[in-house]
C-alpha cells in the first residue's frame, strides 16, 4: 500500500532545526529527507511554500510504502542537537521506540556518518564507563 505523509521543514522556537528520517521496513538504512527522494524508497513533492524571512518553510508530501516509517523531530531544546542522549544504547532505544525495524548496525552507521560529534561523545561516554568499571573492579579487589 502507498501512504502519503506531510512534512513541514520550518524552524521551531529558538531556531531549532527540523529533521525528517525515512526508515524502510528492512531497517537496514536510515535516510535523511531530501527533496530529490530516493528511488524505490520515497518520492517528495513540494505542496506549499510560506515566505516569512528566516521563518520561511516548505510543506512536502512524502509518498512511501506504508511499512516505511517517516520520523520527524527537532533539535533538542536544551542541548541544541538532534540526539541529546548520553549513550549509544539510549540513542538506539529512543529511535527503536519510534521505528522498531531499525537495526543496530544501520543506526550506528547513520549516526557516525551524519552526526560525528554525537558519535564521538557517545564513544567517549563508553570509554569512561569502561574505565569506571576497571577502577571499581580494582577497588573491589584491593579490599
Amino acid at each position: 500500500m502507498v501512504k502519503k505523509t506531510i512534512y513541514k521543514d520550518r524552524l521551531a522556537p529558538r531556531r531549532r532545526k527540523p529533521i525528517c528520517l525515512i526508515i524502510p521496513n528492512s531497517g537496514e538504512k536510515i535516510y535523511i529527507f531530501s527533496p530529490k527522494g530516493v528511488e524505490g524508497i520515497y518520492i517528495a513533492s513540494e505542496r506549499d511554500y510560506k515566505r516569512d524571512g528566516k521563518w520561511s518553510y516548505s510543506t512536502w508530501e512524502i509518498t512511501h510504502d506504508d511499512s516505511t516509517t517517516v520520523l520527524m523531530f527537532y533539535e533538542d531544546f536544551e542541548m541544541g542537537t538532534f540526539f541529546p542522549q548520553t549513550s549509544w544504547e539510549e540513542g538506539y532505544a529512543w529511535m527503536n521506540h519510534r521505528a522498531p525495524q531499525i537495526k543496530w548496525g544501520a543506526f550506528e552507521q547513520f549516526i557516525r556518518d551524519n552526526f560525528p560529534v554525537v558519535a564521538n561523545d557517545w564513544d567517549e561516554y563508553e570509554r569512561q564507563l569502561k574505565q569506571l568499571n576497571i577502577i571499581e573492579k580494582e577497588g573491589g579487589e584491593k579490599k
